[in-house]
Formats: structure tokens, C-alpha cells, sequence
């Protein structure tokens, strides 16, 4: 029944497809069918739908067919595309995808300053743990003694033991080449399992070695560093320059002629007030020294570090 139901679509959005090239011309003049890129998206969608029916059929058919079953699967997966019709149709919900598209190209430098430092950081990760992410299945081994067998007891049943053979092996995620460091980082960075990796570091010992509990807690450093810089500070970096450019976008979309700063200063001329600032007149009296003392930067610094004074000391006790 769903292939019957993709046939109808499939063929609905083909004669969409004709009518359209009809109506608007194929490609030679302006304003053609193939010179609107969504028409371009939407042919090959159509196209892809087509393709993957007819290989389908010939397939049931017996006949023989050039390509493989997975190229067929990978045409079927490219008619997800098919939603973004939907954009093409809404005005306002293009110009939201437009924005996002324009906001990704404001990106560029902060991603690549991001791959560099985490390059730095995956050539230190190999550095300091390279070839200490190995174990043995049985962990009371270090690689010399890892061979042969060993008993575990299952859990649910200790009256029946289990033999298991040792085996020298690494975690999937690991620092033995620059490349593995980069993808375990990379997949630390989105703060999922971190600490898993960061326990790893810690627990290691050395070349050919098992690991030990709590062996190098203060290897713990670098893991942690990695998730302030990463974690905390380049992703919300990124997202804010998206999020930056999707409201700049907005707004030139929306018509307006005045950039954000430029509207954000003309408020703020408009809605300030002159600051009322009292002043003693007699300069040698006492309130203008005291008034001198407090309005002076060596006071605020003061103020300000007894109040930081303050917090420590609530936070030791």
C-alpha cells in the first residue's frame, strides 16, 4: 500500500514539475524553471523518485539491472528532501531558511578557529596518553601476562563459571594517532561521555600497563580545560553568531534600512537622561574629601576586592 501511495505522490509531483516547466520555460530566458534554485531542488527530488521507482520495478521484474540495491536505497533517502517544497511555499518560513543559510557563512572563521585549537588539543591528548588507552579483558593483567584464559562467574548465576580468553585491546575511543585523538575530543566536545574518557586518562599508567583506580588524578587538568574552552565557551560562541546573523538577516528581510547598531544607538540617544551627580561645592570642606575618596578608582578597587575576599571565604566555609 505505501509503495502504491509514494507511486501517486511521485507522479502528482512529476506533473507538477511539467506544468511548471510549461508555464515558466525550461532554462534560455529569465525567470525560467531550472534558474530558481528550489525548482532545481524540487527536479531533483522528482528525478530521484522517478529513478528509484523504475529500478524498483525492474528489479521485481527480473530483469537485469546495472546498479546496485544500495544506490536504489540511497535514491529512496534523497526523497526526504521533499519537505523543503514547504519552505518554497510559506514566504515567511523561506525567509527564516534563507536567514539560516546566510548565518552559516558568518561561521566559517569561528570553525576554523575552533578545528585548530582542537587540533592543539588532540596533538597533546596523543602526547601525554598514547599507547596508555590499552587494557586487558582480564584486569588484573598487564600486556606481558595478558594470554591465556581466565574465569569470570555470571552474575545472575555464581555457581556456574565462565572462561574468557585475555585479550590486549584499546578503548574505541582513543588517543593513539592524531586522527583518533581529534574524533574522541570532537565527540567529547558535545559534553556526552566526557567524563568517561576523562576517567580513562586518569586510571592509565604507562606503556603496556593496566589501568589502576585514580592512578594520575591530576591529568584530570587537561580534560577539564578541554570542556571549559569547548563546551562552555566555542559552542555558545558559535551559536551566538548564528543566532547574531539570523536577527541581522531578519531584519534586512523585513525591510528596515538601519543596521542593529545604528538603531540600538539612535534608541539609546533618545531615551537617555542626563546623570544628576552630587558634588560639594566647597572643595576644602569635608564631604568633598569624602565625596573624592569614594568616587575614586583606588576605592572601588578596594570595594571590589573585599567583596571577592568576601565570597572566598563563604566558599571555604
Amino acid at each position: 500500500v505505501l509503495a502504491y501511495i509514494d507511486y501517486g505522490f511521485s507522479t502528482i509531483f512529476t506533473l507538477e514539475a511539467i506544468l511548471k516547466i510549461i508555464n515558466y520555460g525550461l532554462i534560455l530566458h529569465p525567470g525560467a524553471f531550472f534558474r530558481d534554485a528550489w525548482n532545481c531542488v524540487d527536479m531533483f527530488v522528482v528525478a530521484c523518485s522517478i529513478t528509484s521507482i523504475v529500478l524498483s520495478a525492474n528489479q521485481k521484474s527480473g530483469k537485469p539491472v546495472m546498479v546496485k540495491s544500495q544506490i536504489i536505497k540511497v535514491l529512496r533517502i534523497l526523497r526526504v528532501l521533499r519537505p523543503l517544497k514547504v519552505i518554497n511555499k510559506v514566504p515567511k518560513l523561506k525567509a527564516v531558511f534563507i536567514c539560516m543559510i546566510f548565518s552559516l557563512k558568518n561561521v566559517v572563521m569561528v570553525l576554523i578557529i575552533t578545528a585548530q585549537l582542537l587540533l592543539i588539543f588532540s596533538i597533546m591528548g596523543v602526547q601525554l596518553f598514547n599507547g596508555l588507552f590499552w587494557y586487558c579483558t582480564d584486569e588484573s593483567k598487564d600486556m606481558n601476562e595478558c594470554h591465556g584464559n581466565y574465569i569470570t562467574f555470571d552474575k545472575n548465576n555464581y555457581n556456574t563459571p565462565v572462561e574468557n580468553e585475555r585479550t590486549w585491546q584499546t578503548y574505541p575511543f582513543n588517543f593513539e594517532n592524531t586522527v583518533e585523538a581529534f574524533i574522541t575530543l570532537f565527540a567529547s566536545s558535545t559534553g556526552d561521555g566526557w567524563y568517561i574518557h576523562m576517567q580513562r586518562g586518569i586510571d592509565s599508567r604507562g606503556d603496556g600497563l593496566g589501568p589502576i583506580r585514580n592512578n594520575k588524578v591530576w591529568i584530570s587538568i587537561y580534560f577539564l580545560m578541554f570542556v571549559v574552552i569547548f563546551s562552555f565557551f566555542f559552542i555558545n560562541v558559535f551559536v551566538g553568531m548564528i543566532i547574531l546573523t539570523f536577527q541581522e538577516q531578519a531584519a534586512a528581510e523585513s525591510g528596515l534600512e538601519l543596521d542593529r547598531n545604528t538603531k540600538n544607538s539612535l534608541i539609546f540617544a533618545m531615551s537617555s537622561k542626563p546623570m544628576e551627580r552630587f558634588m560639594p561645592e566647597d572643595v576644602k570642606s569635608w564631604q568633598y574629601t569624602a565625596w573624592a575618596l569614594i568616587e575614586s578608582y583606588p576605592w572601588e578597587m578596594l570595594i571590589t576586592s573585599l567583596i571577592i575576599m568576601n565570597i572566598l571565604t563563604m566558599v571555604i566555609e
